[in-house]
C-alpha cells in the first residue's frame, strides 16, 4: 500500500481496513464518504452508535438560488429512502437556516420544513417535487426576496 507521511500525517492512497477498533484522540478530516460492505448477502452488520463531539462541517455543498433551484437531485431508481438535509441561506443581512426530511419511493417524494430559524425576512421555502425521474428538493425563494441567495446543505441519506 502506497503512503506519504510528513510530520504527524500520514495519507493513504488506496483502501484502508482496520481489523480491530480505531479511537482517535484528535481530528478527522473526511473528503468522500465511509461504506460499510458485507462480503456474503446474507452477512449482517451492526453498525452500533457513532458519537460526533465538537464537530466541524467545511465541505458541504454551496451554490446560489435562482428562480426555483434544485437544491438536491436523485433519481427515483435509487436506493435512497430518506433524507434530512440541513440548509444554511444568505441573501444580503438575511440569513436563515433549517432542515428538511423527506422519505421517498419509486414514486414520490413527501418533504417537511423543521426547525426553521431566520434574521431579517424569511428567504426562501424548500419544497420536494418529483419529475421526469428525478426527485427533487428544491428552494423556492420568497416573495419581495430579491438579489443573490448563497446556500451551504449538508446531506444525510439512508437506503
Amino acid at each position: 500500500m502506497a503512503k506519504q507521511v510528513t510530520g504527524n500525517e500520514a495519507q493513504f492512497n488506496e483502501k484502508v481496513t482496520f481489523l480491530k477498533n480505531v479511537v482517535v484522540n484528535g481530528n478527522i478530516e473526511l473528503t468522500g464518504s465511509i461504506q460499510q460492505s458485507s462480503t456474503t448477502a446474507s452477512e449482517t452488520t451492526n453498525l452500533g452508535a457513532v458519537t460526533i463531539v465538537d464537530a466541524v462541517v467545511t465541505s458541504a455543498a454551496a451554490g446560489t438560488v435562482s428562480g426555483t433551484t434544485d437544491l438536491f437531485t436523485f433519481q427515483t431508481s435509487s436506493d435512497i429512502t430518506t433524507v434530512e438535509c440541513l440548509l444554511y441561506f444568505q441573501n444580503g443581512a438575511n440569513i436563515q437556516t433549517e432542515k428538511v426530511l423527506a422519505v421517498c419511493n419509486s414514486t414520490n417524494i413527501y418533504s417537511q420544513e423543521y426547525a426553521i430559524s431566520f434574521e431579517g425576512n424569511l428567504i426562501v421555502s424548500v419544497v420536494s417535487t418529483t419529475s421526469t425521474g428525478y426527485h427533487r428538493i428544491q428552494a423556492v425563494p420568497e416573495t419581495g426576496i430579491t438579489g443573490t441567495i448563497n446556500y451551504k446543505i449538508l446531506k444525510f441519506l439512508l437506503s
